[in-house]
């Protein structure tokens, strides 16, 4: 499933908003990159991130949505780079990688948020070019990062990450199976990680994400249903304590916004 168009040349499709304004010595200041940051829960974070005065590296597959983010961040007299990628393809993971290591040399903050929801089926419905698809983004890719950005997060004097699992494995539920076996090896993947960063200045924890308004929330819940949740900038905020210098917690699974507390927001037919 790999896209010519965001993951050939990866260096040549950077873009770079307000960079000749970066006064400041950039090793001064905390990088910091968000995955699936063209929308939704991704964009709030990274558009929250960017106000607190972090540059942010920001990738995903839709250029429009990087660009409105980069937009935003402009307005406000901010600066970040914009990398539109599919993260299904590993070398183009890589090269991002490499990217960020030639560009700032560390890594103070990581957001795995990109995911997909894959097939609402019974197993009997999902094939394996489904599954593969839905694992790909949701574990593989988060592989590749973590593989790819470990020195950088090592090398920060507070390196952070937090990577976004569901609250649905709270309360597992029927026809959800790629969906909730990805998060379930994401959330093992992580705590194995955290272990491997004990007793360094990095920290990693898995955040459980309750039901937030997104696209992915769209396809899942009734449009009366979605006025009764959250929206992505009003969750935002809590993230940043858990990516601040400052949190010394590592190894954990952190409920936000639990899924029971909207268990009566009516579903699609």
């Amino acid at each position: 499933m790999n896209s010519p168009e965001l993951c050939s040349n990866l260096k040549n499709q950077v873009i770079g908003v307000q960079e000749q304004k970066m006064t400041t010595d950039i090793n001064n200041r905390r990088i910091a990159l968000v995955t699936g940051a063209s929308r939704g829960m991704g964009f709030a974070i990274a558009k929250r991130l960017a106000m607190e005065g972090v540059h942010v590296v920001a990738t995903a597959r839709n250029k429009d949505g990087l660009d409105m983010l980069g937009e935003i961040i402009q307005r406000n007299g901010e600066d970040c780079t914009l990398v539109p990628l599919d993260l299904s393809d590993s070398e183009g993971i890589n090269e991002l990688c490499q990217l960020i290591d030639n560009k700032f040399g560390k890594l103070d903050i990581l957001v795995g948020n990109a995911g997909i929801l894959g097939p609402l089926s019974p197993f009997h419905g999902v094939t394996l070019r489904m599954w593969e698809e839905v694992f790909a983004v949701n574990v593989t890719a988060n592989f590749h990062l973590i593989k790819g950005l470990d020195k950088l997060l090592r090398k920060s004097s507070a390196g952070r990450a937090v990577f976004i699992s569901s609250g649905i494995l709270t309360d597992i539920k029927p026809s959800f199976g790629a969906y909730i076996a990805s998060k379930s090896a994401l959330e093992g993947m992580i705590l194995s990680y955290a272990g491997e960063l004990a007793g360094t200045l990095a920290k990693v924890n898995v955040v459980r994400l309750g039901v937030v308004v997104t696209d992915m929330a769209r396809s899942i819940f009734s449009k009366e249903g979605l006025e009764k949740l959250p929206k992505p900038d009003e969750v935002s905020g809590e993230f940043l304590r858990y990516l601040s210098p400052d949190n010394i917690l590592n190894g954990e699974i952190i409920d936000i916004f639990p899924l029971k507390s909207v268990e009566h927001i009516a579903k699609r037919s």
